[in-house]
């Protein structure tokens, strides 16, 4: 959160669950909106998560 670009605007918090190999974690994201309107969740991008799955990348490796 603190290096994010000053042109983003937070829009609103979510809680998430998602599975790592550690078992099941929840975690608080922040929605953000950038100024063309564009909406990121800056943790999810970071992570590497992928838009709407719940499963961690290293658990889809594992899997896989």
């Amino acid at each position: 959160m603190r290096q994010k670009d000053r042109s983003l605007k937070v829009e609103s918090l979510k809680w998430y669950r998602i599975i790592t190999v550690f078992g099941d974690v929840r975690i608080k994201r922040r929605l953000y909106r950038d100024s063309n309107g564009k909406h990121h969740f800056l943790l999810d991008e970071k992570m590497g998560l992928d838009k709407g799955c719940q499963v961690s990348p290293k658990v889809k490796q594992l899997a896989t």
